[in-house]
């Protein structure tokens, strides 16, 4: 089910999926058993499976990674093929997350205003954990 601007445009032979709000699962076409909920929430996706992304761009640039929780704006935005990773909180795993192991990323005030201090100073590529817990 879609409800937004261009919302599941992109479905080929995905099922199960539900997308509410503008370009959320706009890439899909494959992937199946996904929630997205917010504008640009899971956009990339082509073939990840059973992902939850909830807020605006979160897992925004996924695009075959599978079993991934996202809630918050830009959370795990920068996954794109690690599987089984959840990411709590705004811009929670914004950077590349390139772990394919099982994650718990939880982002707290004090790491978004010193990140954003970093990225205000000069660009860097980086990926940022505040706290990570292995399954």
């Amino acid at each position: 089910m879609a409800t937004g601007w261009n919302a599941l445009y992109s479905n080929t032979s995905g099922f199960s999926n539900t997308a509410t709000g503008a370009w959320a699962l706009y890439g899909n076409m494959d992937g199946f058993n996904n929630t997205a909920t917010g504008w640009f929430a899971l956009i990339s996706n082509t073939t990840g499976s059973s992902n939850a992304a909830n807020g605006t761009s979160a897992l925004l640039s996924n695009t075959t990674g599978s079993g991934n929780t996202a809630i918050g704006s830009g959370a795990l935005g920068g996954n794109t093929t690690g599987i089984n990773n959840t990411a709590l909180g705004n811009a929670a795993a914004l950077a590349t997350v390139t772990t394919i192991q099982p994650s718990v990323i939880l982002r707290t005030l004090a790491t978004m205003a010193a990140t954003t201090l970093l990225w205000a100073t000069r660009p860097v590529s980086i990926s940022i954990r505040a706290v990570t817990t292995s399954i």
